[in-house]
């Protein structure tokens, strides 16, 4: 599914790194050492950006994802490919990002699950996402 998709990130050091949490992690601490004069492993960094995925065919959507030092990874907003979830990819293809890369498994922000319940109640039971929220909730 990824072999010819186009990803776009507004982050520039999501960019550097090509999307990897290694690389990502590497750079923060890094940029950490440099401004403070020395490491720390408590370094808590969060990213936040959009990430654009469009493939030739059936993938035209946006992101936005805040990123965190533990490799968690939370949906913000979302502008989807196609309002009919049964024939959505988006999110197959986010989750496989995340995998691929070294994030967990993305995670919906609660108020965007409240906005749309059904939807992310689906692809929760379907594990393609994460949610404590909707764990707890329904």
């Amino acid at each position: 599914m990824m072999n010819n998709m186009m990803v776009i990130y507004t982050d520039t050091t999501l960019n550097e790194a090509d999307g990897s949490f290694e690389i990502v992690s590497k750079l923060m601490n890094e940029d950490y050492e440099s401004q403070f004069g020395y490491s720390s492993e408590s370094n808590h960094w969060v990213l936040l950006t959009q990430l654009r995925a469009e493939d030739n065919q059936f993938i035209n959507c946006t992101f936005s994802l805040q990123l965190l030092h533990d490799g968690s990874l939370q949906i913000m907003e979302y502008e989807p490919s196609t309002k009919d979830y049964y024939e959505n990819e988006d999110l197959q293809f986010l989750s496989q990002w995340a995998q691929d890369n070294g994030w967990d498994t993305p995670e919906p922000a609660p108020y965007l699950v409240r906005e749309s319940k059904e939807f992310w109640v689906f692809f929760h039971k379907t594990e393609i996402i994460k949610s404590d929220f909707i764990d707890k909730t329904y």
